[in-house]
């Protein structure tokens, strides 16, 4: 079932528009939101403060997201003309639109999330063997041009060893580094992924589910609002 309107006020029901009780030049039920076939209009409810478009006292008139509300006074509550707005079922045809859109979301996300790792690894494989194998190779070609003298070779193998053991304690410590920042990235990903990857008409998050998965079920699983895929 579409929801055409919402009501604003200090005591209206949990999908409509609650204000504060603090701000008590607002009513109990002050105004209301309705989409209209030409567009979306705010109604003043008979309220004693009165609901005012751009500073302008008003009983009904069409507006938009550019228009600034307020109700109880010209300099009183201003009104979050989008989250009231969010409370509005969508036309079918935004919502064909919006479902559509999570397609490239989803692709977004898999291909971001997959860049992320593979460079994550390789990053940690660089540096945390490169440094020790240069190491290892330098130690090796000293121990050669040193010739056949046992003590000048044992001395330049110890150097070498110590010199290895700390080449691979720093390397760990980069690669550890690494590590960390590919963690961090992949949750910012996947933060903005959940909050993205939404039905646009109900908002539950789709993560877990592939683009697919919705595709084949042609509606979303929650609110079963159908949307069509050619």
């Amino acid at each position: 079932m579409e929801k055409n309107e919402v009501i604003i006020g200090r005591e209206v029901g949990r999908d409509d528009y609650l204000i504060e009780k603090q701000y008590t030049l607002v009513g109990r039920k002050h105004a209301r939101i309705i989409r209209e076939p030409d567009g979306i209009y705010i109604e003043d409810l008979d309220s004693s403060n009165g609901t005012f478009v751009n500073g302008v006292s008003v009983s009904k008139k069409k507006i938009d997201t550019s228009d600034k509300i307020t109700l109880g006074g010209v300099d009183y509550y201003a009104l979050y003309l989008e989250k009231a707005l969010n409370r509005l079922s969508m036309t079918d045809k935004e919502f064909q639109t919006n479902f559509i859109k999570l397609k490239q979301v989803y692709e977004n996300f898999q291909i971001e999330s997959n860049r992320l790792n593979t460079k994550g690894q390789e990053d940690m494989m660089t540096k945390r063997f490169l440094p020790t194998t240069i190491s290892g190779i330098f130690t090796g070609i000293i121990t050669l041009l040193a010739g056949n003298n046992l003590t000048e070779k044992l001395f330049i193998a110890i150097i070498g060893g110590i010199l290895s053991v700390a080449v691979f304690l720093v390397a760990n410590k980069m690669a550890s580094k690494s590590a960390k920042k590919m963690r961090d990235q992949l949750a910012l990903l996947d933060k903005n992924f959940e909050l993205d990857y939404i039905c646009p008409d109900c908002r539950i998050s789709f993560k877990g589910r592939s683009w697919e998965y919705l595709k084949r079920g042609g509606k979303c699983p929650v609110c079963k609002r159908e949307f069509c895929v050619n």
